[in-house]
Formats: C-alpha cells, sequence, structure tokens
C-alpha cells in the first residue's frame, strides 16, 4: 500500500526499513529539523486518529511492514506484551 497522503500532510525527506524490521520516515519540522519516525505512527494518527499516550499500536497480523490502517490497532502495554508473550 502507497501512502500517498502522508507525502502531503508531511514534509518527508527520506526512508528507510530499520533494523528492528519498520519502516522509518525522516520528516522535516516546523522549526526545519528533521526526526526519523516509524511509518506506522504517522499512519495511525493520519487514517484512524490520536494515538493515546501510554497506549501501543500492534500490526494485527504481526507483520511490521504491514502499515495498513486497517492491520493496526491501539492496545495497552499490558496487552500488547502478552500478545508478543512477554509477561
Amino acid at each position: 500500500m502507497k501512502f500517498i497522503a502522508l507525502k502531503f500532510l508531511y514534509d518527508i525527506i527520506d526512508t528507510r526499513l530499520g533494523e528492528d524490521g519498520y519502516f522509518y520516515l525522516r520528516i522535516r519540522k516546523e522549526n526545519n529539523r528533521t526526526k526519523w519516525i516509524r511509518r506506522y505512527k504517522l499512519v495511525y494518527e493520519t487514517y484512524i486518529g490520536d494515538r493515546i499516550k501510554g497506549m501501543h499500536i500492534h500490526h494485527k497480523d504481526f507483520d511490521k511492514q504491514n502499515d495498513n490502517p486497517s492491520n493496526l490497532i491501539q492496545i495497552t502495554r499490558e496487552e500488547h506484551a502478552a500478545i508478543h508473550g512477554k509477561i
């Protein structure tokens, strides 16, 4: 899936696939500084809504590279840890 709307909403100047398996976007902020951010976070905020502080965004199909909005869900840290077997 291509995220064309992200290009119009954010000043994206670079992309990369991180060693952790997530896609990252380098965006230019209002103060002209740049910041790397995981793509799924921008996708969630653009297509679904605001993220709640302390909540995690989970890829329902466990594919870190599938940032389709229908694959993203906001859950608690505890729920996320339980899903990934870290409790």
